[in-house]
């Protein structure tokens, strides 16, 4: 067993409220570590109350030295390709978090909701287009641009400061638009917002609502859906009393938000199929003066709504006519695609904004907001320049899916910093060939992650954090030039395995530098960054699959998320460190929701938490205490492909299931009290044909089971298991063999024969089920009233299928049609003791007739029996059974 110990959860907890800033690297790292230990020491009492084996006394822990040097060496291997290296671009940044996050960090919200703006850029005077449409004459065209703005459209007005390009696409036909005469008092104006004791009122009412609505649920006369939709209302309400704005509710029509004025005859420029969309945005009716391709734009230059500073008009694939403008305000510093126009065309990649997501002055237009917030004040200080400026056209709420860090649930931006990346181009194909050769189960997995993998460019390792092992870079005092070899790493992995990551923090350069360069050691500063907590966990296989322990693992096993996760980051530390896939299958399993379906939520009131099921709680009556066997019999009976639903009935169900099984065991166990195998056990060429069969449905079990395990289907084991015990053990062979336990004298031939058979069921049931129910296997095992070679079921190993016997099966159908005919019979006897015929089976005489040669030659044999066992007398629980000849008779 082992366990993930760095990452940002464990640091927020180290830090206590205040003390982030005053907190030294090292102070902090400490408390982590403690805090990470707690958890350790946590979770393992709960594996192992749970059953889980493993050797807990020795886990492996990714903040163990030995961890920490093996990742380095994988960082060394990967640096031995030429795949690591240094850039400044856009990543997903989280101020709250305050580090750059990777894609698989994030979770994304489908109904936040932004502040979306349509912006003017006004136009600068220059040359005529140098392209034309065929309905645009350049001179004509020219006068129609005159005086005219380019409009662009952006749910993140605070990236504006930053803006170096508009960009259209050349190929798409693009109208110059004036404004018809429009008062301004028909202008929608910004509404009214609620007070907070009404909106307070709301907050209490909806609440009510919600609990009525769960009640309902729980009595069965509401649903899921109301439910949902209530809890949904009711956090809307709660955001709006915590903001002071009125959050957007589904289907409403977002109002302007206090734009500025469009004058009579203000010419803009918009995609031609967007100018009914632009018209009803700025609630003013637009009139096409002129047509253009957006070749013709191309080439011109407009001013900046913040600073009129001239800012080029350019082509870019990534714009469409599909929303917005048409035209696409571009700031390279704030996201990938404009990165990469700023790029082919020079523009300076500005970014101001902090690691904690405020304004800074990097750059003239942001200078006026500096330390205000992107994602609040500063975003409104934006808006309300650009209103007072004159450019703001419309401004309206508009939800949408946006990124989120899914450890603060807060929203992440864009933010250009430099980081250190892992090139993922070539990489990439030999990842999705090394997937060949992994199986997946459910196979649909491998196209899921098979896509993930296809759609990284590239990763980003570094994180701006102090909890994790250190990214071992170090940076020249005068130039900032970035030192990371296979040479250093190699030598701080050494220093790593013997103090811990800590000496990152602790040494000083010259002692972290290989011994050669010492004497550089005053030009260079160690840098701060961690690795990324996806390169820690998903270098496990180096650390953890050691050369003696056969690597690759035969499985990784985690939730459907981890393909973008942990499947994925493992995948490419493996494939780049030794061209092969750290894994030869991958399991993925759905997750947990309540009884009705709905994820577990605290606003909810929904979770259930497995101690109470295992412990129970402060009422046992009301909360019992099952015992860990029955949470791990629900899940081995789940389909974990899917997600699965638990809850009280749920559990309830699952402990009359495994109640069942138990009391077969005891009735097993009860029979063998004067058993010895090593004296009293029939030799199997001596057994009744009855005995023999039910062994040879042991053995059938047994590889049933035995290949359900290998194929991980825990739900096809459990299942042929309780069939077994329940069908043909206690409905039928335990039902017919009473008679011999409880009357034949002790030693009687027929009583130890059954005896024998029971002895090899009882200690193949232990077996088949010790891996999902270890305590009852071992109670099973413990409580055999007899010696065994082993201390505990776990070292007896997997039960030896019994020597084949050809009669055996070669009177399987027969036995099959003696069942059947019991049935049929036992059907029978019921309406004669409905009609009050008989009391009892054994007053019964049955005449049987069989049609089928084969089933009527195994009959008679039986039929003539006088072993006490194979008479179908005793078959039957009747006093006699008399063959007929024909139906008639």
């Amino acid at each position: 067993p082992g366990w993930d110990c760095h990452g940002l959860p464990i640091e927020m907890k180290a830090i206590q409220a205040g003390e982030a800033e005053s907190l030294s690297p090292l102070a902090l790292r400490a408390r982590a570590a403690e805090c990470a230990r707690e958890a350790v020491a946590a979770q393992r009492e709960s594996f192992v109350r749970w059953g889980v084996l493993g050797d807990w006394e020795a886990p492996y822990t990714t903040m163990a030295p030995e961890y920490e040097a093996a990742q380095l060496g994988v960082l060394q291997a990967m640096l031995r390709r030429g795949l690591l290296f240094r850039g400044e671009r856009p990543v997903h940044w989280s101020p709250a978090s305050r580090t750059a996050l990777a894609e698989a960090e994030l979770e994304y919200a489908d109904r936040h909701v932004s502040t979306a703006a349509h912006v003017a850029f006004p136009l600068l005077e220059g040359p005529p287009a140098a392209a034309a449409a065929a309905d645009f004459d350049p001179f004509d065209g020219g006068s129609a641009l005159e005086g005219a703005a380019v409009v662009v459209w952006t749910t993140t007005p605070w990236t504006i400061p930053a803006n170096q390009a508009v960009c259209v696409r050349e190929d798409l036909t693009y109208a110059v638009v004036e404004a018809s005469d429009v008062q301004p008092s028909q202008l929608p104006s910004e509404p009214a917002l609620p007070a907070a004791a009404e909106v307070e009122e709301r907050v209490r009412a909806q609440g009510e609502v919600v609990r009525a609505a769960k009640a309902a649920l729980k009595e069965g006369r509401g649903s899921k859906a109301e439910v949902e939709a209530g809890v949904a209302a009711l956090l809307r309400l709660k955001s709006e009393l915590q903001s002071g704005k009125p959050e957007l509710q589904p289907g409403d029509s977002p109002p302007n938000l206090n734009a500025s004025p469009l004058p009579h005859g203000a010419r803009l420029v918009v995609a031609a199929s967007l100018v009914d969309a632009l018209s009803e945005a700025v609630g003013t009716p637009l009139v096409v003066a002129a047509t253009l391709p957006g070749a013709a734009l191309i080439g011109r230059h407009c001013a900046h709504p913040l600073s009129a500073r001239p800012v080029p008009v350019l082509h870019a694939e990534h714009v469409t006519d599909d929303a917005g403008t048409g035209l696409v305000h571009t700031a390279p510093g704030h996201g990938p695609e404009d990165f990469a126009v700023g790029v082919a065309h020079g523009l300076a990649a500005a970014c101001p904004v902090d690691e904690k997501g405020c304004f800074t002055a990097a750059t003239e237009e942001a200078a006026g907001f500096a330390g205000e917030s992107v994602l609040d004040d500063g975003n409104e200080a934006v808006l309300t320049a650009l209103r007072e400026g004159g450019s703001l056209l419309a401004a309206a709420r508009h939800e949408h899916r946006y990124p989120y860090d899914w450890r603060s649930k807060t929203p992440v931006i864009f933010r250009t910093t430099p980081q250190w990346f892992v090139r993922l181009g070539d990489l990439r194909g030999e990842a999705l060939a090394a997937l060949h050769a992994v199986e997946m189960r459910p196979p649909a997995g491998r196209a899921r992650l098979e896509a993930f993998v296809r759609g990284r460019t590239e990763w980003c390792l570094s994180r701006q954090r102090s909890w994790g092992v250190p990214l071992p870079a170090f940076y020249h005092v005068e130039t900032g030039e970035a030192l990371l070899t296979e040479e250093t790493v190699e030598h701080v992995a050494s220093l790593v395995s013997t103090h811990g990551s800590d000496c990152w923090w602790r040494l000083s350069e010259a002692e972290l530098l290989p011994p050669r360069m010492r004497h550089e050691a005053a030009s260079w500063r160690k840098g701060g960054d961690t690795l990324d907590v996806w390169f820690d966990s998903g270098a496990s296989w180096a650390a953890v699959l050691s050369p003696d322990r056969c690597p690759p693992a035969d499985l990784y096993l985690e939730g459907s998320d981890q393909h973008r996760g942990w499947f994925q980051s493992s995948l490419l530390t493996s494939v780049a460190s030794r061209g092969q896939a750290p894994y030869k299958a991958v399991l993925t399993h759905g997750f947990v929701l309540d009884e009705k379906g709905f994820k577990m939520s605290k606003s909810l009131g929904n979770v259930v938490d497995p101690k109470l099921i295992t412990d129970g709680g402060k009422n046992l009556k009301a909360q019992p205490a099952y015992g860990a066997d029955v949470l791990r019999l629900w899940v081995a009976s789940s389909n974990y492909a899917a997600d699965v639903c638990i809850g009280d009935s749920i559990i309830k169900q699952t402990f009359e299931a495994y109640r069942k099984m138990r009391n077969t065991a005891r009735f097993l166990l009860g029979n063998l009290h004067d058993f010895d195998p090593a004296v009293d056990a029939v030799p199997l060429a001596d057994l009744p044909e009855l005995d023999v069969y039910v062994l040879g449905l042991l053995d059938d079990l047994l590889a049933e089971v035995r290949a359900a395990y290998d194929a991980y289907s825990f739900s096809r084991a459990v299942g042929a298991l309780q069939q077994f015990l329940v069908s043909d053990l206690s409905n039928f062979y335990l039902d017919v063999s009473k008679d011999r336990l409880y009357i034949a004298a002790p030693d009687e031939p027929r009583r130890r024969s059954c005896q024998t058979v029971l002895s090899r069921v009882v200690e193949s049931v232990a077996a088949a089920a010790a891996p999902v129910l270890p305590h009852l296997a071992e109670d099973i095992y413990q409580n055999l009233p007899y010696a065994t070679p082993h201390a505990s079921v776990f070292e007896a190993g997997w039960p030896a299928a019994a020597p084949a016997q050809g009669e055996e099966r070669r009177g399987r159908a027969a036995w099959a049609a003696v069942r059947s005919l019991r049935d049929e019979v036992n059907r029978n006897l019921e309406l004669a003791r409905a009609e009050k015929a008989l009391g009892a089976s054994l007053e019964a005489k049955v005449l049987l007739h069989c049609a089928d040669p084969a089933v009527s030659e195994a009959l008679a044999r039986w039929s003539g029996a006088s072993n006490g066992v194979d008479e179908l007398r005793f078959l039957f629980l009747t006093s006699q059974v008399e063959l007929v000849a024909s139906a008639t008779e």
